[in-house]
């Protein structure tokens, strides 16, 4: 049973950020696929399991990584526009001074890199590709 957990959370975390219809069609396209696989005794759980987590107001799983504090400006426009982006966020903060500056998102399974870190990185790779 904790696999069918773990399998519906994951469903309703990738296709959070999709329209209800195609959240239906993702998840009801998964379903089928377990039949295919001789695993159909598992759709009425994996459902009901979906179905449970879509309607007890679950939350996107959503970390924020900065080097350093955020003030309760920025912190309330990213989260202004994270939910704007992928509806009903659980934001988590965390300092992490080895980024040198800027910030890192994870919402779900997106990475959104907005790092001192790896702007250098982008420029070095630019520089090293462009000689």
């Amino acid at each position: 049973m904790l696999v069918i957990k773990k399998i519906a959370r994951e469903l309703v975390e990738k296709t959070k950020v999709l329209s209800k219809k195609e959240q239906e069609k993702v998840i009801r396209s998964y379903v089928y696929s377990l039949g295919s696989r001789g695993l159909s005794k598992y759709f009425s759980r994996l459902i009901n399991e979906v179905q449970k987590l879509q309607t007890t107001n679950y939350k996107l799983p959503t970390i924020i990584q900065s080097a350093h504090p955020l003030d309760k400006k920025t912190l309330s426009h990213l989260e202004k526009e994270l939910h704007a982006t992928y509806g009903d966020i659980e934001i988590e903060v965390k300092e992490h001074k080895e980024l040198l500056g800027g910030i890192r998102i994870k919402v779900g399974d997106t990475l959104i890199d907005a790092t001192l870190r790896n702007r250098l990185k982008k420029l070095q790779s630019q520089l090293v590709t462009s000689h």
